[in-house]
Formats: structure tokens, C-alpha cells, sequence
């Protein structure tokens, strides 16, 4: 099962395009985004777990903004574990494992993917926190032992609440900006944009 990621470089080269991701707290978040840059160089993205993927909406964004909150009625807050580095190996993209957690983000993917935000996507939901791609066919195998290696070493825990939901735009190739956050407490908007 692959997913791509929502990195400029994989295919999502226009703008227009909405997700809705959970960012990764520090120090967890630091690791993976330096990883990331070591790894994709040039990749300015936040950590995140997609939990929406990219998709064309065709509903206006003050709409969208007031429809995400709206959708996640009833969730709760929620630990996710990050367990081992994987490949999907049809598009070569490299990502952290998801363990605890993994339910969750489906069944909140479920919740989501109806109503405006619903999209016939191209590949199967595979929560993961994307950490390279475009990878070449011959660099795979050294990209996958530095990432390994380096997960190995991270000394601190893996694990985070998902309290709070960002819902993004890209606006050009290298961009995406915060529209809303949704904490999953309290299920209310807060606008970022």
C-alpha cells in the first residue's frame, strides 16, 4: 500500500491542493525534520503525519475552514507510536512506521474523507511520517541503513498525543500554509490564515 507524500517534489506541483495533517511535537519533530533535509535536501516541510492526503477541493476555503471542525465531532485526543524506518517500494518513499496509533488515524481518515473533503485518492490511506523520496533506484539501500541508523540512535520517545489537527493548503510548488487548527479536545476552529 502506498501513499505519496505531500513534499513539492512528489507530484503535487500546483498549487490549490488541501490536506489535513497532525504536526510532530519537539524534540520528535526535530529529529525527523533534520533527517529530512539530510535525507531530501531541500524539503522545507514540517513533520507531520498526513492524516487527510492532498487533494483538489472544489468548495470555497471559508466553507472548507468551517466544514473541518464540523467533521471531527466526537474525536478525542490520542497517542500514536512510531516504530521502524519502511519503504513503499513503488514510489520509493521512506517513512516512519506507525504502531499505537494506526486505528485511529483510519478511522479519523474515515471521518474526514466524506462530504466536501471527499476525494477518490490514488492509493490506499497508509498512516506513516514521511522521511525521503524520490528516492533513485540505486541510492535505496544506502538511504534506508542512514535512516535506520539514525532512528536507532534517537534517544528520546517516539511517542505523541495527537491533540490538535491542521488543516493546509498549498498555494505553489514548495508552500503550504496553515489554514485551521482543530483541537480534537474541544473540536473548534482556531484560524491560522
Amino acid at each position: 500500500m502506498d501513499e505519496p507524500s505531500i513534499c513539492p517534489s512528489n507530484g503535487w506541483r500546483l498549487g490549490g491542493f488541501y490536506a489535513v495533517v497532525a504536526y510532530l511535537p519537539s524534540p520528535l519533530s526535530d529529529f525527523v525534520n533534520s533527517l529530512r533535509k539530510e535525507l531530501v535536501p531541500g524539503c522545507r516541510l514540517r513533520s507531520h503525519v498526513t492524516v487527510l492526503p492532498p487533494r483538489k477541493l472544489t468548495a470555497p476555503t471559508d466553507r472548507l475552514v468551517a466544514g473541518f471542525a464540523e467533521q471531527l465531532s466526537g474525536a478525542q485526543p490520542f497517542e500514536v507510536q512510531l516504530s521502524g524506518v519502511e519503504l513503499f517500494e513503488s514510489t520509493r518513499v521512506a517513512y516512519l512506521s506507525i504502531g499505537e496509533g494506526r486505528n485511529e488515524l483510519l478511522q479519523l481518515h474515515r471521518q474526514l474523507n466524506r462530504a466536501a473533503f471527499a476525494f477518490n485518492e490514488p492509493f490506499p490511506f497508509h498512516p506513516h511520517v514521511t522521511i525521503a523520496q524520490e528516492i533513485g533506484p540505486g541510492e535505496v539501500g544506502a538511504v534506508l541503513e542512514a535512516a535506520r541508523r539514525q532512528w536507532r540512535e534517537f534517544s528520546h520517545p517516539r511517542r505523541f498525543c495527537v491533540e490538535t489537527l491542521s488543516f493546509v493548503r498549498n498555494v505553489d510548488p514548495d508552500t503550504w500554509e496553515d489554514l485551521s487548527e482543530c483541537s480534537l479536545r474541544t473540536v473548534s476552529p482556531l484560524q491560522t490564515a
